[in-house]
């Protein structure tokens, strides 16, 4: 659960010629909880310290504003 949302994560990792991981792929279902999960992580000491590109962070819009939203998306 994500911000009192059901999450689903599915991952996909690549292996180098030597065995070991060099790519990971993360895909977060469904859309309303992937992005109350970026922008938590936006609004964390990790999201401050971090690319402002990296997670969802729209202008003006609050959290309520995007659990609005996501609530409406999933009616």
């Amino acid at each position: 659960m994500v911000g009192g949302r059901p999450i689903k994560a599915t991952a996909t990792m690549r292996r180098n010629a030597e065995g070991k991981i060099d790519a990971v792929v993360v895909n977060h279902r469904p859309l309303s909880a992937a992005l109350t999960f970026s922008r938590l992580i936006a609004e964390s000491p990790i999201g401050a310290q971090s690319h402002p590109d990296r997670f969802y962070r729209p202008e003006g819009q609050t959290y309520q504003d995007l659990l609005d939203y996501t609530d409406g998306q999933n009616t």
